[in-house]
């Protein structure tokens, strides 16, 4: 008999704009403490998302830009909540500008 194959988890995050390119990379933390300071190499830290292809261009289709990451191990690992809190950091100081904006974040189970 096999086992049931295990259900994976995923961060998504959908819908990525921005005005103008920011000129940085951005952090993802799933489940970072409250008041907590978001450093690169923090255990909570799931990946890295940026905004290159986010930036409309005039007469050009928008496509939509979207990051999903495997945090199957994060979870049990981490002793996350039900609905953990999603942080995203930029790595450096973006362009004021810029105004990067995530249209949507979900954790999906498949």
């Amino acid at each position: 008999m096999k086992a049931a194959p295990s259900r994976r988890h995923y961060l998504v995050l959908k819908g990525l704009e921005a005005n103008t390119q920011p000129g940085v990379l951005y952090h993802v933390y799933l489940g970072l403490p409250e008041g907590s300071t978001p450093k690169p190499n923090d255990p909570h830290k799931v990946g890295i998302i940026n905004f290159f292809d986010a930036v409309p261009v005039e007469g050009a289709h928008t496509h939509d830009v979207s990051f999903s990451f495997d945090v199957t191990d994060s979870i049990p690992r981490l002793k996350l909540e039900n609905e953990p809190v999603v942080t995203i950091a930029p790595a450096n100081q973006p362009d004021a500008e810029a105004k990067p904006f995530v249209g949507s974040v979900a954790l999906v189970a498949e």
